[in-house]
């Protein structure tokens, strides 16, 4: 720790400990200053017989530059990385979108030799990046846009919106090798859900690990009283994925988690009689 920041932390000791967590456990990726990289959150993937996901891709360099006739001319490329559960890579593949054009991938797709039954797993996106350093205002790109799940017939998805700058990668790596993961923190930390579960429903609770390291992560069920009703037990690998059913409870209940990522906020499930009602973050 330098001189320079000791100095700047005395002169402002109330900014000591958000000082210290964005300096040794910052919730995003490490950032390697390289304007080839690009962020993506670990989103999670649901497929089978009965679930499908899906993941639009967006040209956000319509967004960013202001040459249009650059623009026309353009093909938007993007990595699509699709994890196991356990964090290991079943496909890589390159996405090339026309200008000024969505792209919704249905992760099924790239599944079709990997499926057998219903499964979940992990994946990333990153872009290629084409955008000035200026036009993005000395920042990065990042991918943390909309999953949507579908459930048997329903013809109504349910989307959730990306989490964190979970991993940076360059574009035109392949593998792993230029990963730039989250930090875990040097102590555990409780994360608190901001909601309150009821006995009406079933809630599967859905985590990712974005560390370098396996993860050890408590889920606590809670009173609304306090008292701790259960507990579940899980362990992360690196860019891995767990799904776990929340127990049946008779009492209006809430969730807390206790881990050392930077940030544990789960994705959750909620169905009622086997039908999906809703998908969102604690």
């Amino acid at each position: 720790m330098s001189n320079k920041y000791i100095s700047k932390i005395l002169k402002n000791p109330g900014n000591l400990l958000p000082s210290l967590r964005k300096r040794y456990a910052p919730i995003s990726a490490q950032n390697p200053h390289d304007p080839e990289f690009t962020f993506s959150d670990l989103f999670i993937w649901r497929c089978g017989r009965v679930w499908k996901t899906f993941f639009k891709i967006s040209p956000y360099l319509n967004l960013i530059s202001i040459n249009k006739d650059l623009l026309s001319n353009l093909q938007y490329k993007s990595r699509l990385i699709i994890l196991t559960k356990e964090g290991k890579l079943i496909k890589d593949t390159l996405i090339e979108i026309e200008s000024l054009q969505n792209f919704s991938a249905n992760i099924s797709d790239y599944l079709s030799n990997y499926l057998s039954s219903e499964d979940y797993g992990s994946f990333m996106v990153f872009h290629k990046v084409t955008p000035s350093q200026h036009n993005l205002c000395n920042g990065y790109l990042t991918e943390r846009g909309y999953t949507s799940f579908s459930f048997e017939d329903c013809n109504t998805q349910s989307y959730v919106h990306g989490n964190l700058d979970a991993i940076s990668a360059k574009y035109e790596s392949e593998g792993f090798e230029s990963f730039k993961y989250m930090k875990s923190t040097l102590f555990k930390r409780r994360f608190q859900l901001q909601y309150l579960f009821n006995p009406m429903h079933n809630y599967e609770i859905g985590l990712s690990n974005s560390t370098s390291k396996k993860q050890a992560i408590i889920i606590n069920f809670i009173r609304t009283s306090g008292e701790i009703i259960d507990s579940i037990k899980i362990n992360i690998e690196p860019l891995g994925t767990k799904i776990v059913n929340a127990p049946r409870i008779i009492s209006n209940y809430r969730i807390s988690l206790i881990s050392k990522l930077p940030l544990a906020r789960p994705l959750i499930f909620k169905s009622y009689k086997k039908r999906l009602k809703d998908v969102f973050h604690g």
